[in-house]
């Protein structure tokens, strides 16, 4: 059994998600806020380490025009630096319009999204996740 951490690196917040013990369905975990890099890299391993996570997916914001902009430029920094500090393989995920199906999910569900900026982020990290794990299982690399 295969499981997965997913993470909506942002600026103010960072969402985490996480798979189910098959890696096919990914949930809404955490929301981090205002944590330094240090920090929120030992809160990640804790989460590693008690869902016995395999693989972290970051979404990576790029740019509708493939560009990388600020955030997307701190994320890469935050995954490098994550990548020193944790033991598994960490996969980057293009996370273009994850904020906008959070966003519909969270409406769909009775939620609203901007009174609840935490659990945006945590629905967006699953959001990665969940187009992460269904892309390797249309590409039939599930484990």
């Amino acid at each position: 059994m295969t499981r997965f951490l997913g993470i909506d690196f942002g600026a103010q917040y960072t969402g985490i998600a996480l798979s189910d013990q098959g890696g096919t369905l990914a949930f809404p975990l955490t929301t981090f806020n205002h944590l330094s890099r240090a920090k929120l890299q030992k809160e990640i391993n804790v989460l590693v380490n008690t869902h016995q996570v395999e693989t972290i997916v970051v979404g990576l914001p790029i740019s509708l025009d493939g560009d990388l902009h600020s955030q997307g430029l701190k994320t890469l920094s935050f995954i490098e630096y994550l990548g020193l500090h944790c033991p598994i393989p960490i996969q980057a995920w293009n996370e273009q319009y994850s904020t906008e199906k959070a966003i519909q999910i969270l409406h769909e569900t009775g939620h609203r999204p901007s009174k609840e900026k935490g659990q945006l982020n945590a629905t967006a990290a699953a959001v990665i996740l969940q187009d992460y794990l269904d892309t390797r299982r249309l590409e039939g690399n599930e484990y």
